[in-house]
């Protein structure tokens, strides 16, 4: 409940002792933001974050990737709670050309300023107001695209703090 995040590494070879109650459990908290167990429930607002290996002939957005993540991920319901899937083969490894070298922006003080951010409700509510939704719209589809909208907004128009000051 106090991280900004809980990351899943090599995702792939997990392996647990009862799948059904860790993908219930994924869903609610994903769905609801809640933590429930041991007779007691709790809210959070950590991300969650699965990062792992696909095999390297399935590069292909034209295949099935999801094929490859491990079978807890893979149901329906829990895919549908996923907002994004960044493929980590274009991004290119960390060498020595991309450390700066100089003036740079402190790591630390830019991830504080993005926590302080998250609870922000004006970038949503920019976003709310710059979307148009279809009548038929899917509720899980449309709190994806609200959420990584929301995110982008953050990001590429800190400064904003109206529709009005967006460029199209």
């Amino acid at each position: 409940s106090r991280f900004d995040y809980v990351g899943f590494d090599e995702s792939q070879s997990i392996k647990f002792d009862q799948p059904s109650q860790i993908q219930a459990a994924l869903k609610h908290y994903m769905e609801f933001g809640e933590i429930k167990g041991f007779d007691a429930q709790m809210a959070a607002k950590a991300g969650i974050i699965v990062l792992g290996n696909i095999n390297a002939n399935r590069f292909d957005v034209n295949k099935n990737m999801v094929a490859e993540i491990n079978p807890i991920f893979q149901e329906s319901a829990t895919l549908d709670r996923f907002h994004g899937f960044i493929s980590g083969w274009e991004i290119p490894r960390l060498n020595q050309d991309l450390i700066a070298h100089g003036w740079a922006l402190n790591t630390e003080y830019f991830a504080e300023v993005l926590h302080a951010l998250r609870d922000d409700l004006i970038y949503a509510a920019i976003v709310d107001e710059s979307i148009c939704v279809p009548k038929k719209a899917d509720k899980r589809d449309l709190v994806a695209i609200q959420r990584i909208c929301t995110a982008f907004v953050k990001l590429l128009f800190p400064h904003a703090r109206s529709k009005s000051e967006i460029s199209k």
